[in-house]
């Protein structure tokens, strides 16, 4: 991001949080915060130096005279409305990647159809700050492609699109993620092992 423009504005987008925690007596818990990988997005973010609320980014669109949006989405459920995206509507190219139709995919100077978790390869962080890594299961429909595919070809990346190499250089790039350098176990690995190691 900071290659193609340095001044670029960064936004979190909103995070669902659907009924209250449900809490087995075997210690499992479904959370109702439907945003698997907040933790993952939020320590990318602040390796680009922060990012603003989702709340604040009509504002920051009237403000700065913001040219372009490249929004990335994949909810289920709604996660915007119509008075919402008209505050968008003074933008003049809105990329949009979703999975589902929305009134910001309606508006969209560009629709890039995306693809599910199961038709990915990558890594989230829980709420917990444990990485965990994932293959694909299945294609995605035709025409739909993987973000970290866009992306990959976007930077002139030589190859095919490499999840495992992404998390490498991520790595190397972001101390939050370096114990994912190496081989990330079944189970995953604790991120938090690099804080543990700087206090001792």
């Amino acid at each position: 991001v900071r290659q193609v423009d340095p001044d670029a504005l960064l936004a979190m987008g909103p995070v669902p949080i659907v009924g209250e925690d449900e809490k087995f007596a075997n210690g499992f818990t479904i959370r109702a915060e439907k945003c698997p990988n907040r933790r993952g997005i939020e320590q990318v973010l602040r390796g680009f130096g922060g990012a603003i609320a989702w709340e604040e980014l009509p504002e920051q669109l009237a403000s700065e005279g913001i040219q372009a949006l490249w929004i990335t989405g994949g909810y289920p459920s709604a996660w915007h409305d119509e008075t919402l995206a008209q505050q968008f509507a003074d933008v003049p190219n809105i990329v949009m990647q979703d999975i589902f139709a929305s009134p910001l995919w309606n508006q969209a100077t560009l629709q890039l159809p995306s693809s599910a978790f199961a038709e990915r390869d990558g890594s989230y962080v829980n709420y917990s700050d444990r990485l965990q890594s994932f293959r694909w299961a299945v294609r995605p429909p035709a025409g739909a492609r993987v973000e970290g595919r866009v992306y990959w070809q976007l930077l002139n990346m030589p190859g095919m699109y490499n999840a495992r190499q992404v998390l490498t250089e991520l790595g190397q790039a972001n101390s939050f993620f370096a114990p994912a350098i190496g081989e990330v176990p079944d189970v995953g690995i604790d991120l938090r092992v690099n804080q543990l190691a700087a206090t001792s």
